[in-house]
């Protein structure tokens, strides 16, 4: 069995369903600078794989500081960017990324590998805001790929 395109379009809608969920939650509850900070390095995470992608490098902060209305507006343009990216895998699913580092470290990776990357490693923090959330005493939004199934 391998893993086919239309897993990663899945992927990229559960995504984009869980950094809603995050930034509705923020909405309704103030977050905490912790978890702000976090949920802006998702982001800016992302943005970085998509200019690396693009130029092979990236002028955005691993741990960037920026207002919480800019949170959106980022999410959606690195969702857009995310599906143009996994829409051309099918024109050149041999890709491979040229890039440095924020180390100044030269790599070259399979393009599929950083957008699997750009994906798990959203998840991977959304689970630590989850902990940050209920260690503040508040019930954290779900964002596990099975919950997104039951509602997508």
């Amino acid at each position: 069995m391998s893993f086919e395109a239309n897993d990663l379009d899945r992927m990229v809608d559960h995504l984009e369903w869980a950094n809603t969920v995050v930034l509705t939650h923020f909405l309704a509850h103030t977050p905490s600078a912790d978890s702000l900070r976090l949920m802006r390095h998702i982001l800016a995470a992302e943005r970085i794989c998509f200019d690396r992608i693009a130029t092979g490098a990236s002028d955005m902060e691993v741990w960037p500081d920026f207002p919480i209305r800019e949170l959106p507006r980022l999410m959606h343009r690195n969702v857009g960017d995310l599906r143009v990216a996994v829409a051309e895998l099918a024109e050149t699913p041999g890709a491979v990324t040229r890039y440095h580092t924020t180390t100044g470290e030269e790599h070259q990776t399979l393009r599929r590998e950083i957008l699997i990357h750009v994906m798990l490693h959203g998840q991977h923090h959304r689970a630590q805001l989850a902990q940050l959330i209920r260690q503040a005493g508040g019930e954290p939004p779900v964002t596990d790929f099975i919950a997104f199934t039951r509602v997508r």
